[in-house]
C-alpha cells in the first residue's frame, strides 16, 4: 500500500510533523478492520494521542476521519484532496511532441 500525502504531512490541519505510523483509524483492538477504508497516517505524537485513554476515532462514509476526545468534543478530519489520482501537468517539450503527433495523425 502506497500512502500519498502532500510533503508526507499528517491528516490534521496544522500538522507540521512527517508521517511515521500508518494505523488504523479504528482500533483493531475495538473492532478495526485492516483496510484501506480505516488506515492513516500519522506523525508519532498524534498516533499516541489516539491510542490514550478516552480517545476514539473511526472511518467516515466519505473518507473524512471523525475523531473523538475525552471531554466529549468530535472533530472531522476530511480526506486530502490529494488522494485522487491527478496525472501531472506536461511539460512544453511534452506538448509540443503531442501536437507534432496530433498534426500526423490528421495529415495522414
Amino acid at each position: 500500500m502506497s500512502v500519498s500525502r502532500p510533503r508526507h504531512r499528517p491528516r490534521r490541519r496544522r500538522g507540521e510533523a512527517p508521517i511515521r505510523n500508518i494505523d488504523h483509524v479504528e482500533r483493531h483492538a475495538d473492532g478495526g478492520q485492516t483496510s484501506a477504508e480505516n488506515l492513516q497516517g500519522l506523525c508519532e505524537r498524534c498516533n499516541q494521542a489516539k491510542e490514550a485513554l478516552g480517545w476514539r476515532a473511526r472511518p467516515g462514509p466519505d473518507g473524512s476521519i471523525i475523531t473523538t476526545t475525552p471531554t466529549g468534543h468530535v472533530y472531522t478530519s476530511p480526506p486530502p484532496d490529494t488522494w485522487a489520482q491527478h496525472p501531472p501537468p506536461l511539460s512544453r517539450a511534452e506538448l509540443i511532441l503531442r501536437n507534432v503527433l496530433l498534426d500526423h495523425d490528421v495529415a495522414v
